[in-house]
């Protein structure tokens, strides 16, 4: 992601001076806007696909993907840890935070600045069992006490005292300080107003998205719109919320519970019997990333979304070891489980088996238990081999591993029971006379 050069600042201070600057910025009038400032919850490749349709393999059928949708929810509900630390009422600014860093790993790696951004690490592939989505620092200002100790020793800060910890801890690489401070130099929350909060409003949380996308380079009716939900019924806004969803975007809404208290969160999904699903903001609980937020705030709801104007560039925040990825990568596994059924014959080296999705995988013939005899079946798609015919031009093992396995005349492999599982695992090897070589 690009830094914020100094330049923008300066830039934006003197900009915001000039009537005619172009962002939407809503009007300030908190007479009768309520404060959301909820802190705690008591609730629960087809590469070969020429070569596929030259051997007239013909695939089962596969449904179109919503591969907006699917990843919508997928990252939502991993988003476990890198996420701000909602604190002090400060749900608007961690809620904001996780709208933006969905789009800077769906859309561009350059919608939250490098400094602020948080990458998902591992070894494992399949991403969605990870649960670990990236996204930002997870401004915890202590740990390695319990949950009761940590809500005391906050609730013990004053609202000054808490930011000044925040602000020393994280300056440089907290999202959420930088949202909190873009409001206090625009005058839609001050830091030093008083309040023991940082308790925000609707109006005030669409005009702070939108100076922070200004912030950053992007620019209103030109790089996106945002759009809300204009009426404060609910039916109204859920269908707002509804469509955005199928349109593959996160939907920021604001909402109070029946004895009047306010909460900003993240809804992300839905089903067929319109239950929502949303990411509520908190650390304390895994299934607040994935919760019908309406059972407990369902009041004087509003939702507003983005609609970003650009094309997806790659934004490279899955790390599996030292490899980065994108999302969208069939290397990994970041929006939905690939399941392959039993592999069919595509030639007389090879078979490939499809994902309902539609990827395809190829995968050498093998021969399952040590044999000397010509003819046998493959291992996997169950084909009647011939190892004695001349298939595979190459190097051929010279020798058999201590339990008998090895590779035939005509290059395939033939496998002990007892190393089947080496075989598929992709650590067994073959000496062969000279050298060791990998034929898996």
């Amino acid at each position: 992601m690009k830094n914020i050069l100094l330049s923008i600042y300066i830039a934006l201070s003197l900009l915001l001076s000039i009537s005619s600057i172009n962002m939407t910025v809503k009007e300030q009038d908190n007479r009768n806007e309520p404060i959301y400032q909820s802190v705690s919850m008591d609730f629960e490749s087809n590469s070969d696909s020429a070569e596929i349709s030259k051997y007239g393999i013909k695939p089962p059928n596969s449904g179109q993907l919503d591969i907006k949708r699917l990843f919508l929810k997928q990252y939502f509900s991993g988003l476990t840890e890198n996420f701000g630390e909602n604190a002090k009422g400060s749900c608007t600014y961690v809620a904001l935070g996780m709208l933006l860093s969905y789009y800077d790993s769906y859309l561009s790696d350059n919608i939250i600045p490098e400094q602020y951004d948080v990458v998902s690490t591992g070894y494992n592939s399949d991403i969605i069992s990870r649960s670990n989505s990236p996204g930002a620092v997870n401004d915890k200002i202590l740990n390695n006490v319990s949950k009761e100790e940590y809500r005391d020793y906050i609730n013990n800060l004053t609202k000054i005292d808490y930011y000044n910890i925040l602000k020393e801890k994280f300056e440089t690489n907290s999202l959420q300080v930088y949202l909190i401070e873009l409001a206090d130099r625009y005058d839609l929350m001050k830091i030093n107003n008083g309040s023991e909060t940082f308790g925000s409003n609707f109006n005030a949380s669409w005009s702070l998205l939108s100076y922070y996308l200004w912030s950053v380079g992007y620019i209103c009716n030109t790089d996106y719109t945002m759009e809300d939900s204009r009426e404060d019924k609910g039916d109204d806004v859920k269908q707002f919320i509804k469509d955005n969803i199928d349109l593959g975007r996160p939907v920021f809404v604001c909402a109070e519970n029946i004895l009047g208290a306010g909460h900003a969160f993240i809804c992300h999904d839905y089903d067929s019997n319109s239950n929502f699903y949303a990411h509520m903001g908190s650390h304390e609980k895994i299934e607040f990333t994935n919760c019908n937020p309406f059972t407990y705030y369902n009041f004087n709801l509003k939702a507003m979304a983005v609609d970003f104007k650009f094309t997806h560039t790659h934004s490279y925040n899955y790390m599996v070891g030292d490899k980065a990825y994108c999302y969208c990568d069939d290397a990994i596994e970041a929006y939905h489980n690939h399941s392959y059924g039993i592999p069919l014959k595509l030639n007389k080296q090879y078979h490939v088996s499809y994902c309902k999705c539609g990827l395809t995988k190829k995968g050498m013939h093998w021969i399952r238990g040590a044999t000397n005899e010509r003819y046998a079946k493959c291992g996997a798609c169950g084909e009647l081999l011939d190892l004695w015919s001349d298939i595979v031009v190459g190097i051929k093992s010279m020798n058999k591993t201590p339990n008998g396995s090895y590779i035939s005349k005509s290059g395939i492999p033939v496998i002990a029971e007892s190393e089947v599982e080496a075989y598929l695992n992709g650590t067994l090897k073959f000496g062969g006379g000279f050298s060791d070589y990998d034929y898996i």
